[in-house]
C-alpha cells in the first residue's frame, strides 16, 4: 500500500505542475449569431467564436455553464451545449451551439436595453476543459461591451 502512494502523489504533482503550465487561450471575438429558437424561458443559438490557442497541444472545451449579466443585470445561465476543440498553436474558429435560459421576466427588459446602445455584458462561472490528457478548470469572469446591432440581432423583430 505504501508503495502505492508514492506514484499516486507524484502523477498528482506532476497533473498540478503540468496544468498549471496551460497558457490561457486569447479570445479575439464572435460573429455570425443565429438564433434558433426564442421563448420567454430561452434563446437557443450558435456563435462562431474566434481564440488564439497558444499551447503546443489541442484544447478540448467541454459543456460548461455560465451566468450572464447585461448592464449589471442579471440575465440567466449561460449552456454551451457541445464540445468543441481548439488547434494547437493557431486560432480557432468554432460554431459553438448555446442553450441563454433566461431569468424570470427578462426578456422584456432585453427589449428595453436594445435601443441601439451598447451593453456591457459580464460572463462569469468556470471554463472546462482538457489539454494534453488533462482536465483544465478555468475561472472566467469577462465583461466586454457588445453592441446586439452589430450582431444582427434586433429582438423586436423575433417577437
Amino acid at each position: 500500500m505504501r508503495h502505492l502512494i508514492k506514484p499516486v502523489g507524484i502523477l498528482f504533482f506532476l497533473s498540478i505542475i503540468l496544468t498549471s503550465c496551460i497558457e490561457q487561450p486569447e479570445y479575439k471575438g464572435m460573429s455570425n449569431l443565429k438564433i434558433d429558437h426564442i421563448n420567454q424561458e430561452e434563446v437557443v443559438f450558435n456563435i462562431d467564436i474566434e481564440a488564439y490557442n497558444p499551447n503546443g497541444f489541442k484544447i478540448n472545451i467541454k459543456k460548461s455553464v455560465f451566468d450572464i449579466y447585461l448592464n449589471d443585470d442579471y440575465v440567466g445561465k449561460i449552456h454551451v451545449t457541445q464540445k468543441y476543440k481548439m488547434k494547437k498553436k493557431s486560432t480557432t474558429i468554432a460554431a459553438v451551439p448555446i442553450q441563454l435560459e433566461l431569468g424570470k421576466g427578462v426578456l422584456f427588459k432585453l427589449l428595453s436595453m436594445t435601443l441601439g446602445k451598447p451593453l456591457n455584458a459580464r460572463i462569469v462561472g468556470k471554463l472546462k476543459a482538457s489539454g494534453a490528457g488533462f482536465p483544465i478548470s478555468r475561472k472566467i469572469d469577462k465583461t466586454k461591451e457588445i453592441n446586439l446591432e452589430e450582431l444582427g440581432i434586433n429582438l423586436r423583430d423575433l417577437l
